[in-house]
């Protein structure tokens, strides 16, 4: 980590909710947390018109400053 406090990254996956997935409900609850990660992209990659990852171009990705 930088002097900043904050870690640069090319590619960020939140781990988390598949750690509570198991715990709470072992291999079916993290089947039904990939199901709701992938429902949830899907639904997004057709909000910007999009039918596959692939075609995110660099012009559909938003990029804060800090």
């Amino acid at each position: 980590m930088g002097s900043t406090g904050f870690v640069s990254a090319r590619c960020v996956f939140a781990g988390r909710p598949f750690n509570f997935a198991l715990a709470a409900g072992g291999k079916e609850g993290v089947d039904t947390a990939i199901s709701l990660l992938q429902d949830e992209i899907g639904r997004t990659m057709a909000h910007i018109g999009i039918a596959h990852p692939y075609e995110i171009s660099n012009g559909r990705i938003r990029k804060r400053s800090v």
